[in-house]
């Protein structure tokens, strides 16, 4: 879902903003993950430049509070990965392993820096749900961003 607060499960979610500074009525990407490990996010990037530098980044945060599932609560874990079709070469990758509950909600930055290929004009993000589901596994991504390495 897209909303600009996290707090949509009474108390059990961090009632939060989302990352973007000074901006008060911003939106991010809301999670309940899968109860089954597997991609969730899948993007084709067209019309890109050969032999050019690209980083694509974001910020993720668990939003369970550390109180839920009774102190248990699955903690999400990511893997992002960059491929080049049409041979599915894998151009770089990232994981956040287990993203632990805190006491605030804590916004951690992933980035995969790439260059593509001589004649390569696309790619393929994906993002990769590791956790399994059951209560917790809840998540929410904001500030992506892809673009030429050096720029913000």
């Amino acid at each position: 879902m897209v909303t600009n607060t996290t707090g949509l499960n009474g108390s059990l979610w961090h009632n939060a903003p989302d990352h973007t500074p000074n901006d008060s009525n911003g939106y991010c990407l809301l999670f309940d993950a899968s109860s089954a490990p597997g991609i969730f996010y899948s993007r084709l990037f067209e019309n890109l430049c050969h032999n050019t530098n690209y980083t694509f980044s974001c910020f993720v945060a668990n939003i369970v509070r550390p109180f839920a599932c009774s102190g248990s609560s699955i903690e999400p874990n990511l893997k992002f990965s960059i491929f080049g079709p049409p041979t599915m070469t894998e151009l770089g990758s990232t994981s956040t392993g287990d993203i632990a509950t805190t006491e605030d909600m804590t916004w951690s930055q992933y980035s995969i820096s790439f260059t593509t290929g001589q004649s390569q004009e696309e790619i393929l993000i994906e993002i990769t749900n590791n956790a399994s589901g059951g209560c917790g596994n809840d998540l929410a991504i904001d500030g992506v961003f892809f673009g030429l390495c050096g720029q913000a």
